[in-house]
C-alpha cells in the first residue's frame, strides 16, 4: 500500500503538470469507486473544471478546483495515478480517464479495485471520507516531540507498532516505514508506549520523521504496484534495512532479520538490535 512518502511523490510528480489544466471530459469506468456519489456526477462535476491544487493528507490526496469543488483520491492496496498520453492505449484495470486540454489523460489504474474516490465541496468530501479524522502530518513542522510523546503517554498499554499504525493519531505511517524507523530507533515493535523512556521517545520521533524524509528523497518504495504520476518506480527499496529481509543478516550486527506479527501485521526486526521496553 502507498504510504506517506510514495503518495507525497505522486502529488509533486503530479502537480507541475496538472496545475491549470482545464478538462474536456471525465469518464469513471468502475463505479464503485466513487463512495459518495452516483457515477454520472464524476463526469457531469469535473467536466470544464481547471485543476487548482493538489494536497496530501496522510495518504490521501485532495484535488482542488474551481467552485469549491474537491475530488478526493485514496489509492488503497494497489491504485496509480498515472499521467499519459492519450496515445498511449489504456491498462487492463485502468478505472477513470479525464481529458487534459492539452492532449495528456490522468488515469487511475487500480488492479485490486480497493481505491476509494469522494466528490463534493471539502467538508462533504472530508467527512465522508474519513480525512478530517486523521492525526497530525509527522514531517509538518507544527508536530513537536512533546506532540509525539503526549501520544505515547495517552496509550501506555498499546504496541508501539500498533499505535504509529493508527491514523487517527499519526496520519501516512504504514507497514514499511513503521518497521524502518523502529529499527533505526532500535525499539523493538512490540514495546510498550508507555514503558519506552524519554530519550528513545527521542530517538523514535527523529527515526520516523528521517525515514519519511529518506522515502521521499528515494521517490518512494518500489516493491509490486506502486509508480509515481510518470509509472516510474521508486528506488526506497533499495535502503531497508529489516523490511522484506526476513532470514537474511541484520546489516548492522549480522544477526538474522525476524518476521513476526504485531497486532496482525507481518513485521520486520532485528531482535539483537531492537530493544524491547
Amino acid at each position: 500500500m502507498p504510504e506517506l512518502p510514495e503518495v507525497e511523490t505522486i502529488r509533486r510528480s503530479l502537480l507541475p503538470l496538472l496545475k491549470g489544466k482545464k478538462i474536456k471530459s471525465a469518464v469513471l469506468t468502475h463505479s464503485k469507486l466513487l463512495k459518495n456519489a452516483e457515477p454520472g456526477e464524476f463526469s457531469s462535476q469535473l467536466y470544464g473544471k481547471t485543476f487548482q491544487d493538489i494536497i496530501r493528507r496522510g495518504k490521501y490526496l485532495m484535488f482542488y478546483f474551481e467552485d469549491q469543488l474537491r475530488l478526493l483520491v485514496h489509492l488503497r492496496m494497489t491504485g496509480q495515478l498515472r499521467l499519459e498520453g492519450s496515445e498511449i492505449e489504456l491498462k487492463k484495470h485502468n478505472h477513470f480517464v479525464i481529458d487534459l486540454d492539452d492532449g495528456q489523460q490522468l488515469r487511475f489504474v487500480d488492479t485490486r479495485k480497493f481505491g476509494m474516490l469522494y466528490i463534493g465541496s471539502e467538508e462533504s468530501v472530508s467527512t465522508q471520507s474519513g480525512w478530517h479524522k486523521l492525526g497530525p502530518e509527522p514531517l509538518s513542522d507544527k508536530f513537536s516531540l512533546e506532540d509525539f510523546a503526549a501520544i505515547l503517554q495517552k496509550r501506555p498499554k498499546r504496541r508501539i507498532k500498533a499505535l504509529l499504525l493508527d491514523q487517527h493519531l499519526i496520519a501516512g505511517l504504514g507497514n514499511i516505514y513503521v518497521d524502518e524507523g523502529l529499527f533505526r530507533a532500535g525499539i523493538h515493535p512490540q514495546s510498550l508506549a508507555g514503558n519506552i523512556p524519554p530519550p528513545k521517545q527521542h530517538d523514535l520521533y527523529q527515526a520516523i520523521r528521517a525515514v519519511l524524509a529518506d522515502g521521499i528523497e528515494h521517490r518512494g518504495t518500489t516493491l509490486n504496484d506502486y509508480v509515481d504520476g510518470f509509472g516510474q518506480t521508486g528506488s526506497f527499496q533499495f535502503q531497508l534495512q529489516v523490511y522484506g529481509r526476513a532470514g537474511q543478516p541484520c546489516r548492522e550486527c549480522e544477526s538474522t532479520v525476524q518476521r513476526i506479527k504485531v497486532a496482525g501485521r507481518s513485521t520486520h526486526v532485528c531482535e539483537a538490535c531492537q530493544v524491547m521496553f
